[in-house]
């Protein structure tokens, strides 16, 4: 007899939730006219300057269009380090400290494949970013939540 696709899934999965940030932005999405406030979706256009960056690349690099290294583009992170020196004096070398990510989740969750041991605590301010919760749990982790006082 055939499995379905549920009994397949990982149990880290299987036990995981949508986050309420999450299914609020699905949940507005099938109202017409509604405004999600869920996450930073920009309500203006991309600036000029920045459209007229990207077309002069896309029509004057032959690269453009390929896939980058796994670590993110040379270029962009020795600037990265050169930018952290500037602002933090700290010197990270950018072959071997510094990776670039799609966005913040990709990266967080990199970052806790990489450290976490099953059962390795991580302190979560509370109230904070829901997704973290998920991530950390996906990578056998465990939540501690600091709660945040009001002065």
């Amino acid at each position: 007899m055939a499995e379905g696709i549920d009994q397949l899934v990982a149990g880290a999965v299987a036990r995981s939730s949508l986050s309420a940030i999450k299914e609020m932005a699905m949940r507005s999405a099938m109202v017409p006219g509604a405004v999600s406030l869920a996450w930073g979706l920009p309500s203006f256009p991309t600036p000029g300057h920045i459209r007229d960056a990207v077309a002069s690349a896309l029509n004057s690099d032959p690269d453009i269009g390929k896939y980058a290294l796994p670590n993110g583009l040379p270029g962009l992170r020795e600037l990265a380090a050169e930018h952290y020196y500037q602002r933090h004096g700290v010197l990270a070398d950018p072959d071997r400290n510094l990776f670039v990510t799609a966005g913040n989740m990709q990266g967080l969750h990199s970052l806790f494949r990489t450290l976490l041991e099953p059962g390795d605590e991580v302190i979560l301010t509370d109230p904070g970013f829901a997704s973290h919760i998920q991530q950390i749990n996906l990578c056998d982790g465990q939540p501690v939540f600091w709660p945040l006082l009001q002065p």
